[in-house]
Order: C-alpha cells, then structure tokens, then sequence
C-alpha cells in the first residue's frame, strides 16, 4: 500500500474530489485530502514565460498550471515539517488500475534503495530513452505528469530548492530544474493514469 497518501484537491470542483474520494476507497488506498490553491480564485498568474532557454520570452504559462506548481511545493512544505520518512502525492484526476497493487509490491521490491522519487504514474516516455533497472522499474529520461507519485525525505532540498520558480508547467519545471539531481525511477508500465486517459499511450 502506497505510505502517507495526500491528494490535491480544490474546493472549487467537489466533483472532482468526490470521483477520487470513491476511486480510492474502492482501491483501499486510504488517503488524506490536501487543500490545493485555486490560481483562479486567488487571481495569481505567472510573469515568467515558458522557455527552457530564455525565461522572458516564450509562451504564456496557463494560470491554473501556476496553482498546481504552488499546490505541490505547498505540500512538500507539509511534508518536510512531518516526520514521516515517505509521502504519496496524488492530483485530483488519479486513478489506480485494477491490478495495482500487484504491480506496486514488483515496483517496491525492484526499486533501488537510494530513490528519491519514483513515479508511479506518467506520461511522454515511449519515446524517451529508457533503461530497466528491475521489475517494472525503469530509469527514464524526462517522464511527464505529475499526477501519482512517491517521494522520500531525501528528495526534499531539491525539490524545494529548485522549484521556487514557477516558470512552466510542474511536469516540464521538474524535468529541467529538479529530475537531473534526483535519483528518479518510473514504474512502467504505469499503475496509475489520469481519469479519462486510461487507454492512452504513456
């Protein structure tokens, strides 16, 4: 069972939450909700632009990509002040696949025991250069989304160091500013998908 579940949630779309709320409770995974920030509602925007190479001049980074990126270091935040040695970050569109849990103990005996980070969800890897480690769990090159997840205490310096800047979309500012001083692994394929997305390729 993933450790010290947290999903992000916003108040804004109840919907949302109660789909994830039955998803999980019909997976077993006990989870604790996390009151994300609504960029919206709080009318933050972003002056930096997207562009790996030149922050002034790119495009627009949507202002809902802003809440996320502040919902995630706001969580790490929450982690750090725990003493909990492992967090489970979720967003509000996870979802489990119906034989998870099997795989998630082949990830967990298959993975290194100096990760920082391991993805149990993803995105944009079949065209990445990738390595197997063990099991289901590879080493990749620039995985995207940011919607299942596992991270230990050790990861944390980086992330919250790195990830000040919200210049991009949260995917995209980990794999540039974050991913290349971690010990990152992904499990493939993936146990979790984005609700609505379960057929697509990762």
């Amino acid at each position: 069972m993933p450790p010290n579940v947290h999903a992000i949630t916003l108040a804004s779309t109840p919907a949302r939450t109660e789909r994830l709320s039955r998803h999980l409770y019909d997976r077993g995974i006990p989870w604790t909700p996390f009151d994300g920030i609504d960029a919206a509602e709080w009318g933050l925007c972003t002056k930096w632009r997207y562009n790996p190479s030149n922050l002034r001049e790119g495009q627009e980074v949507p202002q809902k990509h802003v809440g996320l990126h502040l919902s995630h270091y706001w969580l790490w935040r929450k982690f750090a002040d725990s003493s909990e040695p492992i967090m489970t970050v979720l967003e509000d569109d996870a979802a489990f696949h119906d034989e998870w849990e099997s795989e998630y103990r082949i990830a967990m005996e298959s993975v290194p025991g100096d990760w920082d980070m391991l993805l149990l969800g993803s995105g944009n890897t079949s065209d990445k250069h990738r390595v197997k480690v063990a099991g289901n769990v590879w080493k990749v090159d620039g995985p995207a989304c940011t919607h299942a997840y596992m991270i230990k205490r050790s990861a944390l310096p980086v992330l919250l160091l790195t990830q000040k800047l919200s210049w991009a979309p949260i995917d995209a500012s980990l794999v540039y500013r974050s991913y290349p001083h971690l010990k990152l692994y992904v499990v493939l394929p993936r146990i979790a998908y984005q609700h609505g997305q379960e057929y697509i390729v990762p």
